[in-house]
């Protein structure tokens, strides 16, 4: 197979330059080609890795969070101890809202952990009216 090099040093010794300027043009956009090809290779190689190390970091969170570790509180939340009538002590994270001359003060519960699991979604609308109100109460 004839290659475009060969192709256009033929055409410079026939006096083609127009068709020799066109084949070194071909060529420089085959080798442009071949170099973004690599290119997008190793970034596809990098992106593997990145998915790898993120799914490993993901997984290490997960058992942190299985191991005891309750997500922090988030900007602006409260944290407060409740203990429940039945026995276990819970960590809750609540909002504080100071209210205005319409509007009394009050607490809006976002999360309440027994150890790394968040409860909060299984307490009765009674018990979550008691912490928010005992945290209302609560000094520090």
């Amino acid at each position: 197979m004839t290659t475009t090099t060969e192709l256009e040093r033929a055409a410079y010794a026939a006096g083609d330059t127009a068709r020799a300027d066109l084949l070194a043009r071909i060529d420089e956009l085959q080798r442009a080609l071949g170099e973004s090809v690599a290119e997008n290779e190793t970034l596809r190689d990098d992106m593997g890795a990145l998915t790898d190390q993120a799914r490993e970091l993901r997984e290490e969170l997960d058992e942190c969070l299985m191991a005891g570790m309750r997500p922090a509180r988030g900007i602006g939340e409260v944290e407060f101890t409740f203990d429940h009538p039945n026995g276990d002590t819970l960590t809750c994270h609540l909002e504080y809202d100071a209210g205005d001359e319409t509007e009394p003060e009050r607490m809006t519960l976002v999360g309440a952990y027994l150890g790394a699991v968040d409860v909060h979604g299984l307490l009765p609308h009674a018990i979550i009216d008691q912490i928010e109100a005992e945290a209302l109460r609560d000094p520090s």
